[in-house]
C-alpha cells in the first residue's frame, strides 16, 4: 500500500514553497527608497528654497500664506510616513477585530500582499509630488500641472493592475458565498478598466490641458471600475451560481 508522500509544501510550479512573508517587505523597500530620494532632493535644493515659502498668493480679497522652509520641505515625507503608519495600524486593527470575533487570522502572506500594493504605488507618486513642490519653491520652472496629471494617470494604471492581486491577497481564504466569489473574480476586468482609464489619461495629459484631464480621470476611474465590476458580478457571478442552484 503506497503511503502518502511526506515533504515540504510545494508551490504550483512543483518547487518547495518558500516561507510566507510576514511583512510587506517590497512595499517597505520602495517606501524607504522614496523617502531617501526625498531627503536627497531636499538637501540638494535646500539653499535655493527661501526661508519662508509662499503657499498661497495674496489677492485683494484675502492675504497670502507663508510657511517656514522646514515645514514645506518635510510636509510630503510626513504624509508618506503617516500613510504607512495608517496602513500598518489598519492591518493590526484587522487582526485584533478577527481575534475578538473568534475568526481565523488571515495568513501572513495575505496580510503582507494586501499592504504591498498601496505602499509601492503611493510612495513613488508622493516622491514625484515632493520633487515638483521643491522645484517650484526653489524658483525652478517646471510644468507642474502636466507632470502631476501624468503621475495621476500612472497611479490609476498601477492601481488597476495591482487591484486583482491585492483583493485576492487580502482574502483570508477562498470565498464561500457566491456573491463574494463573483466579486473576487470581477476584480480582473474591473482592474483592467481602471488601468485603461489611467493609461488614457496619462497620455492625454501630455497634449491636452492637464488639470481637466486629471480631474476627469479621478472622477471617472471609480465609476468605470464599479460599473465594470458590478456588471460582471451580476452577469456572470450571481446569475451562473443562482441559476445552477435553481
Amino acid at each position: 500500500m503506497a503511503g502518502t508522500p511526506v515533504g515540504p509544501p510545494r508551490s504550483g510550479t512543483g518547487r518547495p514553497a518558500g516561507p510566507a512573508p510576514t511583512a510587506p517587505w517590497r512595499g517597505i523597500a520602495v517606501t524607504a527608497a522614496c523617502l531617501a530620494a526625498m531627503a536627497a532632493a531636499s538637501l540638494l535644493l535646500w539653499d535655493r528654497i527661501p526661508e519662508l515659502v509662499t503657499t498661497r498668493e495674496a489677492t485683494p480679497a484675502r492675504p497670502g500664506t507663508e510657511v517656514p522652509r522646514a515645514v514645506a520641505v518635510s510636509a510630503v515625507p510626513a504624509v508618506l510616513l503617516l500613510v504607512a503608519a495608517v496602513l500598518a495600524a489598519s492591518a493590526l486593527g484587522g487582526r485584533a477585530v478577527r481575534r475578538r470575533l473568534g475568526a481565523a487570522p488571515a495568513p501572513a502572506r495575505s496580510a503582507a500582499g494586501a499592504l504591498d500594493a498601496p505602499l509601492m504605488l503611493l510612495s513613488p507618486f508622493l516622491a514625484v509630488l515632493h520633487l515638483v513642490l521643491l522645484l517650484l519653491s526653489a524658483g525652478i520652472g517646471v510644468p507642474a500641472g502636466r507632470i502631476m496629471a501624468v503621475a495621476v494617470g500612472l497611479l490609476l494604471t498601477g492601481l488597476g493592475s495591482a487591484l486583482p492581486g491585492a483583493v485576492r491577497a487580502g482574502a483570508p481564504g477562498p470565498p464561500e458565498r457566491p456573491a463574494a466569489a463573483a466579486w473576487v473574480r470581477a476584480q480582473r476586468p474591473g482592474g483592467a478598466a481602471l488601468a485603461v482609464v489611467g493609461a488614457v489619461s496619462a497620455a492625454a495629459a501630455l497634449v491636452l490641458p492637464p488639470l481637466p484631464v486629471a480631474v476627469a480621470a479621478a472622477l471617472a476611474a471609480p465609476s468605470v471600475y464599479l460599473v465594470v465590476s458590478v456588471s460582471r458580478v451580476l452577469g456572470r457571478g450571481w446569475s451562473g451560481r443562482w441559476g445552477g442552484a435553481a
